[in-house]
């Protein structure tokens, strides 16, 4: 409502940003003033400034508006358009597609989905599905999850094993095989929170 990322609100919430530059529409949106939110203290007199009253009008939180925030889409990455290869990166390029977000990833900022192109992962995972990656729930031993790699920020969709102080514990299906990655290899690691097919 003040247009600005879930992830920069949990840190206003978390005590982490103080005076945030986005304070007016802060306040627009919680029908209150700036001053409020500083200091506790009502001033009924108290404007915002033109600029942002000029600007796109915030909505109230009304009925509507949380329907539309709890089913917005979420971006589906795939192999680049038109290429030969099956290498998925989780950037600008690599979107595919959006579809409305599932019941996991419902009012989460930062939810993506991954297309599968390989076979193995398979029974679990099949070609042309679309595994559901939520940005901040932790892999825990068993869960599916998908590794961006530091070198490239390739993607890649592996089951989860557990872990040791300098490496990851994962699975492959397809031929089944266990292995582990050095941690430094990986640039993040997200869990996969479900799967949909068309």
């Amino acid at each position: 409502m003040c247009g600005v990322s879930q992830p920069t609100i949990n840190r206003l919430l978390n005590g982490e940003t103080e005076n945030p530059p986005y304070i007016y529409e802060l306040a627009k949106a919680l029908e209150t003033s700036a001053k409020y939110l500083k200091t506790g203290a009502k001033e009924e007199s108290e404007k915002v400034p033109t600029e942002i009253k000029n600007s796109q009008e915030v909505r109230p939180m009304s009925h509507s508006f949380k329907e539309e925030l709890y089913n917005h889409t979420v971006p589906v990455y795939g192999p680049t358009r038109g290429g030969f290869s099956d290498i998925i990166k989780f950037t600008k390029e690599h979107i595919v597609g959006t579809e409305e977000a599932p019941p996991a990833l419902k009012n989460v900022d930062g939810g993506r989905g991954l297309l599968v192109v390989k076979d193995n992962m398979e029974p679990a995972f099949f070609k042309g599905a679309r595994a559901w990656v939520h940005p901040f729930k932790p892999c825990t031993p068993e869960n599916f999850c998908v590794i961006i790699l530091k070198e490239g920020r390739n993607a890649i969709l592996k089951r989860y094993m557990g872990e040791t102080d300098n490496e990851i514990k994962l699975m492959t299906y397809k031929p089944e095989k266990h292995f582990s990655m050095k941690k430094s290899e990986i640039a993040e690691i997200y869990k996969v929170v479900g799967q949909s097919y068309d």
